[in-house]
């Protein structure tokens, strides 16, 4: 996962906390999966994957935040294999010191079914964009509430 995740799934079940024999166990006779699932912790790190190669247009440097975060699994745990991923921007808020985008992820398998969802609020704290006050009046004639 690059960047996102600097290390391999074998890296990560070789240190995790509550490890499963469901993780590495494509061959266990037990596993209902049929494959090796992603632990949750990593689906996130999945979900943003494109979030480089498609970024949602930002001024900065600014602080952001991810302020809530929403994984739906819709056919259970994800195995590991390969995903196409879509990112749509569902909403637009904002509050008296952030601003957010609500960005809804959605996860489809090889026969196109869509398999995970994830809801995201990605805020960026006003404040901490230097310039926000005097782009929020040049856009809108009076000061930032």
């Amino acid at each position: 996962m690059g960047d996102l995740y600097p290390f391999s799934l074998q890296q990560k079940l070789a240190v995790i906390t509550e490890n499963s024999p469901y993780y590495s166990g494509a061959d266990d006779p037990s596993n209902p999966w049929g494959g090796a699932i992603i632990p949750i912790e990593m689906l996130s790190v999945l979900f943003q994957y494109r979030s480089k190669s498609d970024p949602l247009p930002a001024k900065g440097p600014a602080v952001g935040l991810f302020a809530d975060q929403e994984i739906r699994l819709v056919k259970g745990p994800l195995v590991v294999e390969e995903y196409e991923v879509e990112r749509e921007v569902v909403a637009l808020s904002g509050s008296r010191r952030t601003e957010s985008a609500w960005v809804k992820t959605r996860v489809f398998d090889k026969t196109n079914s869509a398999v995970a969802t994830m809801l995201l609020n990605m805020a960026t704290l006003k404040d901490s964009y230097a310039p926000y006050e005097e782009e929020y009046r040049r856009r809108y004639g009076e000061t930032a509430r």
